[in-house]
């Protein structure tokens, strides 16, 4: 396993085994499997809609995540690799298909959740700016 990316919240290591490649999400945070319930179901809708993330592994008794060798300091997360790379800065298309998938993020946010989301505030529509001036 090689370590990927380490953050406040947790870290990642890309587990390569034969063809198959796996990212292993150790999350520092609190867990438990409702929560982890949770986010499965809000990905698979992100994933139904056309967006594209890496799918969770489940294990063989169904769950989706584990507790990491200290029990209760860490919970385990596995996903399938997709592999990626820097954004080109110069790329004169980058903001439009950024802009692009932050709004479909956004917009299936409020419909999965039925409100927006912590830190998350809903944008007026159209008809709620007024006239402008």
């Amino acid at each position: 396993m090689t370590e990927v990316t380490r953050g406040a919240a947790g870290r990642i290591w890309r587990l390569d085994l034969g063809t198959n490649r796996y990212a292993v999400k150790e999350l520092f945070l609190e867990s438990d499997e409702e929560s982890v319930r949770r986010e499965v179901a809000f990905t698979a809708h992100l994933q139904a809609a056309g967006i594209r993330l890496p799918p969770a592994c489940r294990a063989a008794t169904g769950a989706s995540s584990s507790p990491g060798r200290d029990a209760g300091a860490s919970w385990l997360r596995i996903y399938q690799w997709i592999d990626g790379g820097p954004a080109d800065l110069a790329d004169p298309g980058l903001a439009t298909r950024l802009g692009d998938i932050l709004g479909r993020l956004h917009a299936h946010a409020l419909s999965a959740q039925g409100a927006p989301t912590r830190g998350m505030r809903a944008f007026p529509g159209a008809g709620d700016l007024g006239s402008a001036r």
